[in-house]
């Protein structure tokens, strides 16, 4: 979610929201895809140095895990990196 390839698309996502530009949820959605495809091909990638996995919700497999369910259902997941409430 800090600094990695879903937390990147997150503000893509939101831009396209909250300005109504349903090409750029496209374009974060298509991204998250190919995101998706890598991660199941190759092993998910965490923001550690030497591609040491860690659990953790910024850096890790949760923010990989958050980011993904995010995009899937984000009128039941809030944004973190927006400090969002549920709803």
């Amino acid at each position: 979610m800090c600094h990695g390839d879903l937390g990147n698309v997150e503000p893509l996502y939101l831009a396209g929201e909250l300005l109504g530009e349903p090409r750029w949820i496209r374009a974060a959605l298509n991204r998250a895809g190919r995101i998706l495809h890598l991660g199941r091909e190759r092993g998910w990638l965490c923001g550690l140095p030497r591609g040491t996995e860690t659990p953790g919700l910024m850096m890790g497999l949760a923010g990989i895990g958050y980011g993904l369910l995010r995009l899937a259902a984000p009128e039941r997941v809030p944004s973190v990196l927006t400090l969002a409430m549920p709803s």
